[in-house]
């Protein structure tokens, strides 16, 4: 049957709108006929295995028969030592007449093309393309064209118009020292998403930046805490609050808000530059503690607040089964002159009012420990107001010395150890050996030449003792001059 390329319909054979055959196909091969005459359709065959006619799309290919003089060898040799392999059931599927049929058949009449390697890292042409669609702009950038390291950013518009108002960008990088992989800008919320990848030393994977309608900006820094040994997972920053949660931690610390001050000024010499940050006062501690597994829960300190402006140490615990409230006691610091503290400065509430309160031994111990416990978690605010500040700041913690807006106005990309175009150890490597191979040779070329030749042309073959000496002497004026 025929079947129209145009419609799709089929026709029988003997449809007389059908003056020749150019070409055949069915579920097994694909036949073009190279002569293009007239083809008698009834009462013959096509011949499709006239090679002068038709070409096959796919050829067939059958393995080599094995030769006869290499057969008789084979029966020749006895069964001993004739080397066998091991059978698997595999071996039982596969046929051994199988016809394996690849497709490059035909021979291409268009030479190979070849593309330097410079302009296949390019992708695009010039290096970037730019795509249009409804209210969305696509930027497709080459790796390494940029020296920030971007590789596409997408636009979303308000509209289509050529002067709208962006909605959303989100741009995405490559190849980045600082690891950083995505950048998403929220124009309308005023709000920034970064993400980063896995390296870095402070194991950051994100920062969210929140810009208030009152310019206060809120920071929130998400970490892999798998992988950081203080178990930090998120840290929430404003301009006078921070609040750190752990998981994982063997102490059962769950959370640590600390809030601060105004920072005391200070009368005295100018300090350096370095150290003129005037760290904030810290004003309050607050840290939140887990259960520990399998121990009571009201015995365990749930809540611990260290007020520094009322000197005061206030512990909450853990609420028993059943209950609403939970254990309080608050701790006042002792007026001067006073070394321990005492009942009036002490403030107990219990739950249950038929428990026995606990004595003034016991309280007194558990107001030494929070008070070195105090200390611990004094250094520890003041250590993580260190790494905000660097974190606000932007500070990189590959380079100190340059802050994190400089690096992003310098950025620095990674290279891979193979790519010697862009890798300069690589590259100055290459290019030290090849100065050593120059400056090797030429100490070659200088060992082969005969300096004493030119001085020899004037003298005969067989030289006395005095002609000799008078050779050496002008070789060596001449060397020295």
């Amino acid at each position: 049957m025929f079947i129209e390329a145009t419609t799709g319909y089929t026709k029988s054979l003997t449809d007389p709108s059908y003056i020749s055959i150019n070409c055949l196909f069915n579920d097994q091969n694909y036949w073009l006929n190279i002569k293009q005459r007239e083809l008698v359709r009834t009462g013959k065959t096509l011949m499709l295995d006239d090679t002068t006619t038709w070409v096959k799309l796919i050829q067939d290919k059958k393995p080599k028969p094995q030769p006869k003089q290499q057969q008789e060898e084979y029966r020749k040799t006895p069964f001993g030592l004739i080397k066998t392999s091991r059978q698997t059931d595999d071996d039982d599927k596969i046929e051994p007449d199988v016809i394996r049929r690849p497709w490059d058949t035909m021979d291409s009449w268009i030479g190979s093309l070849g593309i330097p390697k410079e302009s296949y890292e390019l992708i695009f042409r010039l290096g970037q393309k730019i795509e249009r669609y409804f209210e969305t702009k696509v930027e497709h950038f080459a790796p390494y064209l940029l020296k920030d390291g971007l590789v596409i950013r997408i636009t979303k518009f308000r509209s289509n118009h050529e002067k709208a108002d962006k909605i959303r960008e989100v741009a995405r990088y490559r190849n980045r020292f600082d690891k950083l992989e995505e950048r998403q800008t929220y124009f309308r919320e005023n709000r920034v998403v970064e993400h980063f990848g896995r390296g870095r030393e402070d194991k950051l994977a994100q920062i969210v930046t929140d810009t208030k309608y009152n310019e206060e900006q809120v920071k929130t820094y998400t970490f892999y805490h798998d992988n950081r040994q203080d178990g930090l997972f998120q840290r929430e920053v404003t301009e006078w609050e921070l609040k750190d949660k752990y998981l994982d931690r063997e102490d059962n610390l769950a959370s640590l808000r600390v809030h601060f001050g105004v920072p005391d000024k200070k009368f005295g010499p100018a300090e350096e530059e370095e150290n003129s940050r005037i760290p904030r006062k810290i004003l309050k501690l607050i840290e939140e503690f887990n259960v520990p597994p399998g121990e009571e829960p009201s015995k365990n300190i749930a809540q611990r607040i260290y007020d520094m402006e009322e000197d005061c140490i206030k512990l909450t615990f853990h609420r028993e089964k059943d209950r609403i409230l939970s254990r309080t006691i608050t701790f006042h610091k002792p007026p001067e002159g006073q070394k321990k503290i005492g009942l009036d400065d002490i403030q107990v509430y219990m739950v249950d009012p038929r428990q026995t309160p606990p004595t003034l031994n016991y309280l007194r111990k558990l107001y030494t420990e929070q008070l070195k416990d105090q200390m611990t978690a004094a250094s520890r605010a003041k250590e993580t107001e260190k790494q905000v500040q660097q974190l606000i700041d932007r500070k990189s913690f590959y380079f100190e010395e340059l802050m994190r807006l400089q690096e992003e106005a310098k950025t620095i990309l990674s290279v891979g150890l193979f790519d010697t175009k862009r890798n300069q150890r690589v590259q100055s490597g290459r290019d030290r050996q090849q100065r050593e191979r120059k400056e090797r040779e030429k100490s070659e070329v200088d060992l082969e030449l005969d300096f004493l030749a030119p001085f020899l042309a004037k003298y005969p073959t067989d030289l006395t003792y005095q002609q000799a000496l008078s050779v050496r002497e002008e070789c060596l004026i001449s060397i020295k001059s």
